[in-house]
């Protein structure tokens, strides 16, 4: 099915993200992301997206798009009936083009590789077309003057570009090239952009009759030099870690930089792990900007919100638009915890920098105890899938020291989080980089402002077995040694349990009624 839009606007440009107030519901249990624009221009667009239905699909099943803007909800529905079937003679009429020549052919388009682009940069944009002549050119003389008095679009071909999807406003210089006839047409465009992030632009050459689309991502991302003391690393340091709101509504942050990269997690509390959310965006001077993915269970889009942060003494501010049903605009103060990490029987380093909390032999919450040694309860599974390890782990006793792992789908892959206190995120990570490879599950742990050692950055390497309901687990960081060999008896497996997975959907609820919550943590 074929789709394209009417935008009552003359002038107004609207940006809609994925997700509640922009998806597309085509059956299956599911809604969101199908491919459709996020940027609308004024006016009518025709024939812009395709949606992909089953051979053996319904007649009366409804494909539903559902945008809502400005307060209001509009949709737009498309089912199959024979008399609609769309072929290059209705979408000639329909564009205007005038009778439609059956020999025509759509123009061949290419477009040329845009390197990655560091905002406010501007970039290249290179498109060329060629066509078979077809339609012909138009007698010089119109063959009805009365009918034909205004100018006619000359016959050749001709290139245009537009913004498909973006979290800014997109300029192209120019953005449509002159009207060529009988021979190649060339455009080289210089495109810039007004906030960093990933943008679809959209290509088409037309030859007044039919036309070809080529999509084209450009990754903008915020200068990695950052001037701060004339020290770039210490301006990420500023940014990097878990972050809070200290009232009201319950936001918790957790940013992993690497570079000009940002990854990490976002929730609310996060002991109710369907409020876990994956965070993607890029670092540069003036902060982080980012979108915050929210999953259904199966992984797919619900929703997107857009934001960037900025350090302003202390505390962090994030700005942004949220993408679920009935979301809007929102600026958030976000502090680090007063309170810093749990203490180890290592010593702690944090950010931002301080002495490091110091080991204890047997900490506040009672780890460190000596424990009696491990037996491996019976066979690993010999070949793990995704199902085996979503869901929610829980290790570490009980009490404040208790640890969350959540392992959730996102898209194609798996990512997660670890987390003890909700309100502390000095005690939480991401957690990334998932594999699968037989009976072993490997994936990172994203340390940033703490970490149990002489560093508070870096990735601890988790591999691990899972059976009988339990993950047992072992580390490794490049920065420290492995520990030294040494004989174990039958059946000992070194490292760390976790007991699970509990479902997602049954820690559904598990919050507070006030922000923060009293009586946690140390």
């Amino acid at each position: 099915m074929v789709f394209g839009y009417l935008n009552r606007n003359y002038e107004e440009e609207v940006d809609i993200p994925i997700g509640p107030a922009n998806s597309i519901d085509a059956g299956e249990g599911k809604s969101g992301d199908r491919g459709q624009p996020t940027h609308f221009y004024p006016r009518r667009q025709r024939f812009l997206f395709r949606v992909v239905v089953p051979r053996d699909w319904d007649k009366q099943q409804k494909v539903i798009w559902t945008l809502t803007s400005h307060g209001k909800t509009n949709q737009a529905k498309g089912w199959l009936q024979p008399v609609w079937e769309l072929s290059p003679d209705v979408m000639v009429e329909n564009m205007g083009g005038g009778v439609p020549d059956p020999n025509n052919q759509p123009p061949s388009l290419t477009l040329g590789d845009v390197p990655p682009v560091t905002f406010p940069n501007a970039a290249t944009l290179t498109a060329s077309a060629t066509d078979d002549g077809l339609p012909k050119p138009y007698r010089r003389t119109p063959s009805n003057p009365a009918r034909d008095s205004q100018p006619r679009r000359p016959r050749g071909v001709q290139i245009k570009w537009i913004q498909y999807r973006g979290p800014g406003k997109v300029t192209f210089d120019p953005d449509v090239s002159a009207v060529v006839y009988g021979e190649p047409v060339a455009m080289t465009s210089k495109v810039s952009f007004s906030a960093p992030g990933t943008y679809v632009l959209r290509a088409t050459a037309n030859d007044g009759q039919l036309f070809t689309s080529r999509d084209i991502t450009v990754n903008v991302s915020p200068s990695a030099t950052v001037q701060s003391n004339g020290n770039a690393a210490a301006n990420a340091d500023d940014y990097r870690g878990g972050w809070r709101t200290d009232k009201g509504e319950a936001h918790t942050y957790e940013f992993s930089i690497r570079g000009g990269n940002v990854r990490g997690i976002y929730c609310t509390y996060c002991a109710d792990a369907t409020t876990l959310a994956f965070i993607d965006g890029t670092f540069g001077p003036g902060g982080i900007a980012f979108t915050v993915t929210h999953v259904n269970a199966d992984g797919s889009t619900a929703y997107r919100d857009t934001a960037a942060a900025r350090f302003d003494h202390g505390n962090l501010i994030v700005t942004g638009t949220s993408g679920a049903p009935a979301g809007g605009k929102f600026e958030r103060t976000l502090i680090k915890d007063p309170r810093g990490p749990d203490p180890l029987p290592i010593i702690v380093s944090r950010l931002p920098k301080a002495p490091p909390v110091p080991a204890v032999a047997i900490n506040q919450q009672g780890v460190g105890a000596s424990l009696p040694r491990y037996i491996q309860p019976g066979p690993w599974k010999s070949t793990l899938t995704e199902t085996d390890v979503i869901g929610v782990w829980l290790g570490f006793g009980v009490g404040a020291p208790k640890q969350y792992f959540i392992i959730r789908k996102v898209g194609a892959k798996l990512r997660g989080m670890v987390c003890g206190t909700c309100d502390n995120p000095y005690t939480m990570a991401a957690l990334d980089d998932f594999e699968i490879h037989g009976d072993l599950l490997k994936f990172n742990i994203l340390h940033e402002d703490w970490g149990d050692g002489e560093l508070p950055t870096f990735y601890k390497h988790v591999t691990a077995h899972v059976g009988w309901n339990e993950m047992r687990c072992t580390t490794a960081v490049d920065h420290q040694p492995p520990p030294p060999a040494r004989p174990r008896p039958p059946g000992f497996v070194p490292g760390f349990s976790l007991t699970g997975p509990i479902a997602i959907a049954a820690t559904a609820g598990t919050r507070w009624p006030e922000w923060r919550p009293p009586n946690t943590s140390v």
